[in-house]
């Protein structure tokens, strides 16, 4: 009776303390293993993160010391849509690989602005349109004086 009670009671503890491993991999539509996709785990009854690491070369990933449990399994990479799925933890598991789907954004309409140059080339001159430059706030001499290709000489 007592060898039984002593080993319960060393049993217990370890069976508290039990961690568990999760491990998976990230891969396109393709099945081409996606590198350095942002995996995290998160706790599925308060959405707050309990893990969180990235994908090695060959899309794999594993977290390790995990207390049975509930989870979220979240990954995200940018350009591609965020995948999720549910994970009831109760041993070490072996998730089904993530798929990323990539994400087409397409624009309605592009606007382009063009603006005249400040400085052209003429024939028999340089023209230095004044209004589209940060001197137009100055006075006529300071325009004068920081215009390219004039010099001041003679004070002020």
């Amino acid at each position: 009776m007592k060898l039984s009670f002593t080993v319960l009671l060393l049993l217990v503890p370890s069976l508290l303390l039990a961690q568990f491993r999760i491990e998976g991999t990230v891969t396109d539509p393709q099945e081409i293993p996606l590198p350095y996709v942002n995996v995290i785990l998160l706790e599925a009854a308060s959405q707050q993160v309990y893990k969180g690491m990235a994908t090695d070369e060959s899309g794999e990933f594993v977290f390790e010391q995990i207390p049975e449990g509930d989870y979220l399994l979240r990954a995200s990479f940018v350009g591609y849509e965020i995948q999720e799925r549910e994970l009831a933890l109760s041993g070490d598991m072996e998730v089904a690989p993530l798929v990323l789907e990539e994400v087409a954004n397409n624009l309605d309409e592009v606007a382009i602005t063009i603006k005249n140059p400040t400085v052209t080339r003429e024939v028999d001159r340089l023209v230095f349109r004044v209004e589209n430059s940060t001197l137009s706030s100055g006075t006529t001499w300071d325009i004068l004086k920081r215009t390219p290709m004039v010099i001041e000489s003679g004070g002020s």
